[in-house]
């Protein structure tokens, strides 16, 4: 009997202190949430996502090309106190993740991706200008153009991250780019809060 009372009390006390643990970082990821940080994204109109292919040259000369998609479309961000309508464009280059099992050179030699939109409210005549930075081909921008119908012109730049980091990002070599455009029709659309 005290030899399986010995077995048991590890188990229940690594079982609490992991229970513990579970329970902190749960609290912590909840507290970590600002006003000025999405607990979510909805995209409650399918019908309106625009879809491209960009096709880039990988900066790793060995790679070969790469085909990065990129989304567009309404979107509700969520936040802890409010919803807001923008455009959500997200960037992905499937490729280097697919088909399974995945491209090990592609994840091993990642790179340092840039995306710059430039936006044009064809409803009301504002323009603007996002510029996001990413690792690793994987970002997701926000573009706050308002109500109506909104043209997107998108470059997309991909850096050797080590070129990038010592500020080389003009040389001929080790970066790729490529662009693409959507319309997106914000129109009647609202969010729930």
């Amino acid at each position: 009997m005290d030899k399986e009372r010995a077995r048991i009390r590890p188990r229940a006390a690594s079982t609490a202190v992991a229970a513990i643990a579970a329970t902190g970082i749960l609290v912590g990821a909840a507290g970590a949430a600002s006003a000025s940080e999405p607990v979510s994204r909805a995209t409650p109109w399918p019908e309106d996502k625009v879809v491209a292919a960009v096709p880039m040259e990988d900066p790793w000369v060995f790679r070969g090309p790469t085909d990065y998609t990129v989304e567009t479309q309404p979107a509700c961000w969520n936040y802890p106190d409010r919803d807001d309508l923008v455009v959500d464009v997200s960037v992905l280059a499937r490729d280097r993740y697919l088909p399974a099992p995945p491209n090990w050179g592609a994840i091993l030699f990642g790179v340092h991706d840039t995306a710059t939109i430039t936006w044009t409210n064809e409803t009301t005549g504002e323009t603007g200008h996002v510029a996001q930075e990413f690792p690793n081909s994987n970002g997701v921008i926000r573009v706050d153009a308002g109500a109506g119908v909104i043209a997107l012109d998108i470059h997309l730049r991909s850096d050797h991250p080590w070129l990038h980091a010592v500020g080389s990002t003009e040389l001929p070599v080790g970066h790729s780019e490529g662009a693409t455009s959507a319309v997106v029709d914000m129109t009647g659309k609202t969010c729930l809060r």
